[in-house]
């Protein structure tokens, strides 16, 4: 696409405010870090993962103390002593793995009730013998925390202020040492190990989806060699609609850091983010007062239900499963880059899951309806549409998904997992044109972590 001095300059001007908006964007990521407290040792991502592996540990346990118990089972603790040796030995390798990743005094405390769950109460016993003279001397709430547990696990016995200030310390870990040997399916029951059957449902969900995905994308390789699978996007007609295109991005690039860079300063939450539709809007709005036909527009954002809405979101179901086995590998290096030494991926989501049910819908709404309607719109809609007027659709994916990445707020360490995800949705688009399809396999995507950060915090 042969471009004129005056679209040359737009098209140079405009990639040069994206790069100017990354690296502010970048400089604001690195000053916020330095200003934010050193997350403590066992926190943050840590401490997620620790608690939805302790959630599922103890599932598996409810899972068996629903078989049919002996006479003669202990009043506290579940049966997983009464289990099968296969079972007994399945607990014990759970129990094991999480008493490795137990980092702080806190989360070795919580071992116990973990311990009382999948081991039964003698093993909760030992675990509170285990804890040595510094843990027990360095914390005094936490030395009563653990006589009030020794006396629950020894005697069964626990007054009511002991059990109030167990649970509003430490949570559900104390909603599992008391609801542990309760019926199976009582409100009890289902406080301690509801969470960690819908942690387990996840899982099996994944895992099949997976198997799904690979079946999918290898069928969907072999229909693209044979030329059954072909790309509905239709690049920009000339320079001119393509120097739009590449406009609009970085206006929004641009107009986006600095409403947030707006928010931050003035205090302004995660939440705040949906004060940005109306700035959207008017950068809309500013294309097609620039010459850009409303049709054109549309039509180059992927804005219009290609083959039908049910079918563009079906296509996007059906996407999002068959990039599953490229989003695992995705993950798979964040993880290898994360151990060998890079800083854990982090979010602003972390910090925001928790709340009524309410604050639950907003928090929905925000990641699973807000994110996927801009950035689809911005990232597969405009930038993969400009790229795409002069790269193929390999390298168009590609770059859209290098800067997508880069402008999160996961760190360093995030940006192989995310780029999987983007590259996942670029080609959704490639695929249907229409944006719908990736709108929809991106609020999935982030239907699933957001899931998670809730279920751990229940």
């Amino acid at each position: 696409m042969k471009l004129s001095p005056s679209v040359t300059f737009r098209v140079v001007a405009a990639w040069t405010l994206i790069l100017v908006a990354m690296a502010v964007l970048a400089f604001a990521g690195r000053a916020a870090q330095a200003r934010r407290a050193p997350a403590p040792s066992g926190g943050g991502e840590a401490a997620l993962q620790f608690t939805l592996q302790a959630k599922y540990a103890a599932a598996m346990a409810g899972l068996v103390s629903m078989q049919p118990k002996p006479a003669d089972a202990p009043v506290s603790g579940t049966p997983a002593p009464q289990s099968s040796q296969p079972q007994h030995a399945q607990l014990q390798q759970l129990f094991d793995a999480l008493e490795k990743i137990a980092e702080t005094p806190t989360q070795r405390l919580r071992l116990v009730p973990i311990a009382g769950a999948l081991l039964g109460k003698s093993a909760a016993l030992a675990r509170l013998d285990a804890r040595t003279a510094d843990e027990t001397a360095a914390d005094a709430a936490l030395a009563a925390d653990a006589v009030a547990l020794r006396g629950w696990y020894a005697d069964g016995v626990i007054d009511a202020a002991g059990r109030v200030r167990l649970e509003a310390r430490h949570g559900w870990f104390a909603r599992l040492a008391f609801g542990a040997a309760a019926a199976p399916e009582s409100p009890a029951w289902w406080s301690a190990y509801g969470a960690g059957l819908g942690v387990i449902a996840l899982a099996v969900t994944g895992v099949v989806a997976l198997a799904v995905g690979v079946v999918l994308l290898l069928l969907a390789a072999r229909a693209r060699r044979r030329g059954g699978l072909r790309a509905a996007h239709v690049p920009p007609k000339n320079a001119d609609e393509g120097a739009a295109f590449i406009e609009l991005f970085a206006l929004y690039l641009a107009s986006f850091i600095g409403f947030s860079l707006a928010l931050s300063a003035t205090g302004g939450g995660l939440f705040d983010s949906w004060w940005y539709v109306p700035v959207l809007l008017l950068v809309l709005l500013a294309i097609v007062r620039s010459g850009t036909a409303w049709a054109t527009l549309r039509q180059g954002l992927g804005l219009h239900t290609g083959r039908g809405l049910l079918r563009e979101i079906g296509a996007g179901v059906v996407g999002y499963v068959t990039g599953l086995p490229l989003i695992a590998l995705g993950f798979i290096v964040t993880a290898m880059v994360t151990r060998a030494g890079g800083a854990p991926a982090d979010h602003p989501l972390l910090h925001d899951a928790g709340g009524d049910a309410l604050h639950t819908f907003a928090l929905y709404a925000l990641a699973c309806g807000f994110a996927p309607l801009v950035e689809e719109t911005m990232f597969r809609g405009a930038l993969y549409h400009h790229v795409r007027g002069w790269a193929g659709i390999a390298f168009s994916a590609v770059l859209t998904a290098l800067i997508f990445a880069a402008i999160h707020p996961q760190g360093l360490s995030g940006v192989p997992a995310l780029m999987a995800i983007a590259i996942v949705l670029a080609l959704l688009r490639a695929w249907r044109g229409s944006v719908v399809a990736s709108m929809t396999a991106h609020a999935l995507s982030n239907a699933v972590p957001v899931t998670l950060l809730l279920l751990a915090q229940i």
